[in-house]
């Protein structure tokens, strides 16, 4: 009963505006730029300026409900999928990511190249499976700086990632102080005309509360409405964000296939991915840490051992 509850808290629960929507609410502010600011003082994300402000409200807030024991996934399910359940070696690796995070910092060089090593080992059996769920041209939607290394990883196992096929764009998660959540996008270059484009692939790091690649999913829907077959791939993701998007498909007409390399059972009030003590770990361990720093562009010297670092457009 508890997961109905939730799949139904979520659903029709999107509002979207632009700079033109003849209704704005009061926390958005029109640009001369034709773009909106969020004018409302967030606890979480920047202001702006978006193209596009998704409004999720508080529906969300049900998802940082830690998943009890007795309902934790423990097996795939048809377009869901967790590779660890299939390889454990998913799961070791993983731990060691929480570890390198808990005990390191990422401005050391040789730290994050371990990181960003091991996180390599997570994405390859990732990119093996995405190769077998597509299906004619691909348009890949590698949100700026969450999936930097990511992309470079896809590029390093053989995937053809450039700018006729790739939506060049930003996501920015937005927690208001009132509780709204807010997903911001924002577009950089012309998106990619090809005749029909039958897959789209979106890579990033993690699934916590399921907006951003929910927004995602609605820009496919709206600018590529004759794809189908959409393919999210990350490492870690909750599995509370896995199955609102799952249950949010349903009504869309499309068949969203949604793999992670481990399942996340907690998130804290910012919904940031964290340990929970049945794992071992104690309170409040993050699961990943602040992806972005640790995504950061290494020395060139370790370019011969790194050789993601040489794709990699992070330079923070």
């Amino acid at each position: 009963m508890a997961k109905n509850k939730m799949s139904l808290s979520t659903e029709n629960s999107i509002a979207t505006y632009r700079y033109n929507s003849k209704k704005l609410p009061n926390y958005l502010i029109p640009t001369d730029a034709n773009r909106l600011l969020i004018s409302s003082k967030a606890k979480e994300g920047k202001n702006g300026p978006f193209d596009v402000v998704f409004d999720y409200g508080r529906t969300r807030e049900v998802l940082k409900a830690k998943v009890p024991t007795s309902e934790r996934i423990t097996q795939n399910r048809l377009r869901l999928e967790y590779l660890s359940f299939g390889d454990p070696r998913m799961t070791l690796v993983m731990d060691r990511i929480t570890n390198i995070n808990s005990n390191n910092k990422p401005e050391d060089d040789v730290v994050r190249f371990n990181y960003q090593n091991n996180l390599y080992q997570v994405f390859r059996p990732i990119t093996k499976r995405v190769k077998e769920l597509i299906q004619g041209e691909t348009v890949f939607f590698p949100p700026l700086r969450g999936a930097d290394l990511v992309r470079a990883f896809f590029q390093l196992e053989g995937f053809d990632i450039n700018t006729e096929n790739t939506v060049d764009y930003e996501l920015k998660r937005v927690l208001l102080e009132q509780g709204n959540l807010l997903v911001g996008e924002t577009f950089n270059k012309t998106l990619p005309k090809k005749v029909k484009f039958q897959t789209a692939i979106v890579i990033d790091d993690c699934i916590a509360s399921d907006v951003s690649m929910s927004a995602t999913v609605q820009t496919i829907l709206e600018k590529y409405p004759d794809i189908k077959n959409i393919i999210i791939a990350v490492s870690a993701a909750s599995q509370r964000g896995m199955e609102s998007l799952q249950e949010e498909s349903k009504n869309q007409n499309i068949d969203l296939h949604l793999i992670a390399a481990v399942p996340v059972f907690q998130m804290n009030d910012l919904f940031y991915l964290q340990r929970t003590k049945e794992e071992g770990y104690s309170e409040g361990t993050q699961y990943v840490g602040d992806m972005g720093k640790w995504a950061k562009k290494l020395p060139d010297s370790f370019n011969s051992n790194a050789p993601w670092n040489k794709l990699s457009i992070i330079m923070l």
